[in-house]
């Protein structure tokens, strides 16, 4: 019997392909676009807030006609992707109720639609290319975000580098915080580890994003993204030897379990530390603050919640959380965030979609699928990244369109070898390594 050997298989790009690769950059640039901005958001309040709302709502109106062109497309890929989904699809269905009960109908309305384009998107896009051809347009996009930034940075230092003495130095590139840099790019960032740790070729999109993105990340010196980025890779490595070693799902979930609790345990007693080692103090730098103050306020109707994104621009007395400086605060928490839009359901749903994504994920691992990967580890290090800002969690941004593909990627079920046949429903853009007998006619 001829051995296996390895083939490169590059299959012809159809024109669907080449629509749901598009459709992903559109995504990517929606919820990453930013124009740069003279003043930092510490210094001063940014004017470009109007321009990126404008940008946003237009894109918001071409996705609107762009979604009923992808039923007629693919209409049974989209449903079935929905399905697998279906987890989901509770908490954005949630949004889009809540405009029933918003305090702020249009901002509801927006944001809810907003969600439920890059859901119904992210099913046509996850039924078209798979999970390495989506690394290499994550990495380029990733390359092309930080190269822009590093490049406004050296040319025009005040455009592009923090103003404030709290901050200065610290690189925010085309964004008008150094943290929406860092967060932006540590979550392209992240998809981009996955795939590199998950394949034996990489790409040079795939080996230059992960050097410039570090140094992107470094120099803005996100801590938040950092430490999300360690730990992450952490699970990465563990999850890969779990592989290598054949663990079953038995084995991996009571590793994790152990994990969980003994960092638990630990965690506490070394916070000071950890957080002293960047610079920070158990109050996150008045994080906890706010967090009082936005879980008061969620409280308050902590049964359905004020709606879907009804508090980022409300001026309702008595809703409206306003410093004396007259900012408005982020929650800095996505989670608390969620509770205050959607109540505990919605913090229920999503908590229980998440766990249900890394629960696959691990499955999909002790049986041998490498990219088990992208589910057990995206939606963790996601949620990290989510906990100290407000822009994470379910809402317009990169990791969560990311997070929603990942999710609704059809399972590989056909054992440690990979067939011609075995993923027909979506594409490989850059070449697939197949190990088979078949391809051989054994």
């Amino acid at each position: 019997m001829m051995p296996a050997r390895s083939f490169r298989v590059t299959p012809p790009v159809t024109r669907s392909a080449r629509l749901a690769v598009a459709l992903l950059v559109l995504l990517i640039f929606w919820t990453t676009f930013s124009f740069p901005t003279r003043w930092d958001s510490e210094y001063q309040a940014v004017n470009s807030s109007k321009e990126s709302y404008s940008v946003g709502a237009t894109i918001e109106y071409i996705c609107i006609l762009i979604v009923p062109f992808l039923f007629l497309n693919n209409y049974i890929g989209i449903i079935r992707r929905i399905i697998s989904g279906f987890f989901w699809s509770l908490p954005i269905a949630l949004a889009l109720l809540s405009t029933i009960w918003t305090i702020e109908l249009k901002s509801t309305l927006f944001a809810a639609v907003g969600i439920i384009l890059i859901f119904i998107i992210c099913a046509y896009i996850s039924s078209k290319i798979d999970e390495y051809s989506a690394g290499n347009i994550v990495g380029f996009y990733c390359l092309f975000i930080c190269l822009i930034s590093i490049i406004i940075a050296i040319v025009s230092p005040q455009y592009g580098i923090m103003n404030t003495e709290k901050f200065a130095g610290q690189l925010r590139g085309i964004y008008s915080h150094k943290n929406f840099i860092g967060e932006n790019v540590s979550f392209l960032l992240l998809y981009v580890l996955i795939t590199f740790f998950s394949r034996r070729e990489n790409s040079f999109a795939i080996w230059s994003s992960i050097l410039i993105g570090f140094i992107t990340v470094i120099w803005s010196f996100s801590v938040t993204s950092i430490i999300m980025l360690i730990i992450s890779i952490s699970l990465i490595i563990s999850f890969r030897s779990a592989i290598f070693i054949k663990f079953n799902t038995f084995a991996i979930l009571t590793l994790m379990i152990l994990a969980i609790a003994f960092s638990a345990a630990v965690i506490p007693l070394v916070s000071d530390q950890i957080l002293g080692f960047f610079g920070k103090d158990s109050s996150l730098t008045g994080r906890d603050l706010i967090w009082r103050a936005y879980i008061e306020l969620g409280s308050q109707r902590d049964p359905i919640g004020w709606g879907y994104k009804a508090l980022v621009n409300t001026d309702k007395a008595g809703v409206a959380i306003i410093f004396p400086n007259g900012s408005r605060p982020s929650p800095h928490n996505s989670f608390i965030s969620l509770y205050c839009d959607l109540g505990y359901p919605g913090l229920a749903f999503y908590g229980f979609a998440t766990i249900f994504t890394v629960f696959n994920g691990i499955r999909r691992i002790g049986s041998g699928d490498k990219n088990g990967l992208y589910s057990a580890i995206y939606p963790v290090g996601y949620s990290i990244g989510s906990f100290t800002e407000g822009t994470g969690g379910m809402s317009l941004n990169v990791g969560f369109v990311l997070l929603l593909y990942i999710a609704m990627r059809p399972r590989y079920s056909g054992g440690p070898l990979r067939t011609v046949n075995e993923n027909v429903e979506s594409e490989s853009l850059f070449g697939t390594s197949i190990a088979t007998r078949e391809a051989l006619g054994g």
